[in-house]
């Protein structure tokens, strides 16, 4: 399950975020595998700790998986169910 888990936090970074995190885990001087959180402050390119917090530095969503439209309950409640019978829930 904790493949589900990184792919749920890392799908909304971009191919170019995701190249950076990986460049940036192979420059880093440590012989294990980053956390989740390492590796998304590798995607971020934040240094030791340091995160921003304004509207510069929000995550960039492309325009392709932006929503354009929202559900309306009928289709969301539907689409939630279809998730929940895939996971086993």
């Amino acid at each position: 399950m904790v493949f589900i888990e990184w792919g749920d936090k890392l799908s909304t970074f971009s191919d170019k975020q995701l190249k950076t995190g990986l460049d940036n885990c192979l420059k880093a001087e440590s012989n294990y595998a980053p956390s989740l959180k390492e590796f998304i402050s590798h995607c971020r390119n934040e240094v030791a700790g340091l995160t921003h917090n304004t509207a510069a530095y929000k995550d960039y969503i492309p325009r392709d998986r932006q929503l354009t439209q929202k559900a309306t309950p009928e289709v969301a409640e539907g689409s939630l169910a279809e998730m929940k019978k895939k996971l086993g829930m």
